[in-house]
């Protein structure tokens, strides 16, 4: 699947799922190694907010020892999926099932930025405005003021675009995620008490969670630097990245 299927897929669609032998290996989901399609995958689904998912079990089976996970679901918009790989025919390739919570339908954040022309705002207000309204009475006040609210609002969203960064938020780990919400709290319990005990396990915990936050980041890093190929540009698109962050 090509980085244009997927882009034709996904992004005119809010909730979305791509289902099947996508021949599509990464190290992520398939620990026996990755390729070029998985490669492109993992890329187009960071950049752009979209789930993987693939069985624990491997889904097609070789006479060789590395048998592959190659039957996958990349969704958008739902986010409770469990697959299962089942052994339940001769044929080399396992049947999967795909089970999609779809109770509550919610999509992950996007990063987006609005950006507004405040010279066509200008234009926009002076003809949405003109002239100063005739007051006489506080009504008349309560009616202009209502009238320039709208009127301001529909210059601002006539004259902006929202723009949509396509950039994966960094994700902490469920686990880790948990530690800090922890240490949020004993931090709580010692500035209400000022319990010695919550002071030590306030500090272990501080250390833990730098650690841990550390590995985290080297093992994004790591994972990155190992998905990226001169051939396919992703190696001069990483370093174009982290030009422009400097």
């Amino acid at each position: 699947m090509l980085p244009s299927d997927l882009q034709n897929l996904f992004s005119n669609r809010r909730n979305c799922l791509a289902i099947g032998d996508l021949n599509a290996k990464h190290t992520t989901w398939n620990p026996s190694g990755s390729n070029t399609p998985g490669r492109a995958l993992y890329r187009y689904a960071t950049h752009h907010n979209l789930q993987i998912n693939a069985p624990e079990q491997a889904t097609r089976q070789t006479h060789r020892p590395n048998n592959s996970i190659i039957d996958i679901c990349v969704s958008k918009g739902l986010y409770s999926i469990t697959s299962e790989s089942v052994p339940a025919l001769s044929s080399d390739h396992n049947p999967v099932f795909f089970t999609v919570e779809v109770d509550n339908l919610t999509s992950q954040t996007l990063n987006t930025v609005k950006i507004t022309n405040w010279k066509s705002f200008q234009n926009h207000l002076s003809n949405l405005l003109p002239g100063n309204p005739h007051i006489k009475t506080i009504d008349d006040i309560n009616e202009a003021i209502k009238n320039f609210n709208i009127k301001y609002q529909d210059a601002i969203n006539t004259s902006s675009k929202t723009k949509i960064i396509d950039r994966k938020p960094y994700v902490i780990p469920p686990d880790l995620l948990k530690k800090i919400k922890l240490k949020n709290l004993i931090r709580k319990r010692w500035q209400e008490n000022k319990d010695r005990s919550y002071k030590r396990t306030l500090n272990k915990l501080n250390r833990e969670i730098k650690k841990e936050l550390e590995a985290h980041h080297n093992d994004t890093w790591n994972r990155i630097l190992k998905d990226a190929h001169p051939e396919d540009l992703s190696l001069y698109d990483i370093i174009s990245q982290r030009k422009r962050k400097k």
